[in-house]
């Protein structure tokens, strides 16, 4: 399972656009699985993070709090 550490927004697009292409989904269909646009998955991927979600990861990176993210990849090799 790869795994990921997170200190920035971009570190967690990279992440979802990963696990998103290792599903087979395409932005389009991810975002009608989710009910939400396309072009809100394509920010999403880009790193445009709200105002919320870059004050908490500043205030974790401050505090010393480091997040990893994992998700499954299926094609990865053992």
């Amino acid at each position: 399972m790869p795994e990921h550490r997170v200190r920035k927004v971009c570190d967690i697009a990279a992440v979802l656009k990963a696990a998103r292409e290792n599903c087979g989904l395409s932005q389009a269909e991810l975002g009608q699985r989710l009910v939400i646009s396309r072009d809100y998955i394509i920010d999403l991927e880009s790193g445009h993070g709200s105002l919320y979600i870059n004050r908490l990861l500043k205030i974790m990176h401050e505090l010393g709090i480091v997040m990893s993210l994992t998700y499954q990849d299926d094609h990865a090799q053992s």
